[in-house]
């Protein structure tokens, strides 16, 4: 088992946001993602669930056509190639965690 907290991997930079690899095992990849206020990953697909989980902060994620506020603790799920993606609110950062499963083609192999 690995421990880790997610605080650590907090890394704000004014020109653009940043996604910190904190897990990344064949079942499973666990970014952070910080985003200073106004700043935004684009909409994309990936080819696996996704659980996008608001550790701090507010803004918006956006699952296919429709976008979402959300704020501290709130949860969100994706299916495989679903569109999503995420912006931090115009006055306020955000950290998003997001586990993907599987793991892209490439992850590493558990050691733990």
């Amino acid at each position: 088992m690995s421990k880790t907290n997610w605080k650590s991997a907090q890394d704000f930079r004014p020109d653009g946001y940043t996604a910190r690899l904190l897990h990344d095992c064949t079942p499973c990849r666990v970014v952070l993602f910080n985003l200073n206020a106004g700043q935004a990953v684009e909409p994309h697909k990936a080819n696996a669930c996704v659980v996008m989980h608001v550790v701090d902060g507010a803004g918006f994620i956006r699952k296919g056509e429709e976008e979402y506020s959300v704020s501290k603790d709130d949860l969100m799920f994706f299916e495989p190639l679903e569109i999503h993606g995420m912006r931090a609110a115009e006055n306020e950062s955000i950290n998003i965690l997001a586990t993907i499963i599987p793991a892209p083609a490439g992850a590493g192999t558990c050691s733990h």
